[in-house]
């Protein structure tokens, strides 16, 4: 997961993610599980709004997410391969309906479709506080 998020910061690892304003009503089970690919990731701050997508080297935009039903995941360093390969598993488990932990991480779950998942916390990048949204759409 850590390198899910690495463009925010060129080093956004999984860190504390926190919970915001829903926008949309999620039901009370979610099943999130199978393959997902990155296709945006912007940073809001003080100073603006950057999209973090456009700043990923090209073999981080064709990696594969896969939550499994056992709770565990697997990063997979998909097509264009990254040097070092940047394979990884964890686990991922929900917390309440609105928020999903990813290896002790806690991401807010904003929106769910059988065709997009969005996850947002905050971090600070180089001294501003931001807030993260990452979009995958289930492949």
């Amino acid at each position: 997961m850590k390198k899910i998020f690495l463009a925010a910061s060129l080093v956004l690892l999984a860190a504390a993610f926190t919970n915001c304003k829903k926008t949309q009503p999620k039901p009370a089970a979610i099943d999130i599980t199978g393959t997902y690919k990155l296709i945006a990731l912007e940073e809001k701050n003080s100073i603006g709004t950057f999209d973090l997508f456009a700043e990923l080297e090209t073999c981080m935009t064709d990696d594969l997410l896969q939550f499994k039903a056992d709770n565990t995941y697997t990063y997979t360093d998909a097509g264009e391969t990254c040097d070092p390969k940047g394979d990884e598993t964890g686990s991922w488990q929900f917390k309440g309906t609105d928020s999903v932990v990813i290896d002790g991480t806690a991401a807010a779950l904003v929106s769910y479709s059988n065709q997009q998942l969005v996850l947002r916390r905050n971090e600070t990048i180089m001294g501003q506080v931001s807030v993260v949204t990452a979009t995958y759409a289930k492949q």
